[in-house]
């Protein structure tokens, strides 16, 4: 299954929501800018790898829980 933007997206803003943070919340955490993570939710954007494990990082979640292919699989 290719990449899907649009899913990560999703993803990303529900566990960032679920965390109980603001975009500018998790920029701080995380160390990625804030229009990294506006871009990255609202689909402008994807992320590379590094940007992924600093924003899975701040928000306690594995790489698999961001990008999971079931987006009712949460742990």
């Amino acid at each position: 299954m290719p990449y899907d933007k649009e899913r990560v997206a999703r993803r990303l803003k529900s566990l960032r929501v679920d965390a109980g943070m603001e975009q500018a919340d998790l920029a701080e955490a995380s160390g990625v800018g804030l229009g990294t993570i506006a871009s990255a939710e609202t689909c402008r954007t994807g992320m590379n790898l590094d940007t992924a494990f600093d924003l899975t990082e701040a928000l306690g979640c594995t790489l698999e829980q961001l990008v999971c292919r079931d987006e009712g699989r949460v742990a």
